[in-house]
């Protein structure tokens, strides 16, 4: 379903990044290091493109800080 919805949308709720793409990309990590979303090129291109925006970088930068771990870590 979702590899449908952005395939017509770029962000989840339509034209805009929301809360509901900051939601969805926080869930999406969780399986970052898989390969299970490498038959889903749509949804795994939204995926990485959410997580190039400079907000995002800054809170996994503020992230890291604040646990003690290495730079990149988080990523």
């Amino acid at each position: 379903m979702l590899e449908a919805q952005l395939s017509v949308r770029p962000y989840l709720a339509g034209g805009d990044f929301t809360v509901a793409d900051i939601t969805m990309t926080s869930v999406l990590r969780q399986i970052r290091k898989t390969n299970l979303l490498d038959e889903y090129p749509v949804l795994k291109d939204y995926f990485a493109h959410c997580q190039t925006r400079p907000a995002w970088q800054r809170t996994l930068d503020a992230y890291e800080k604040r646990m003690g771990a290495a730079t990149g870590s988080a990523r």
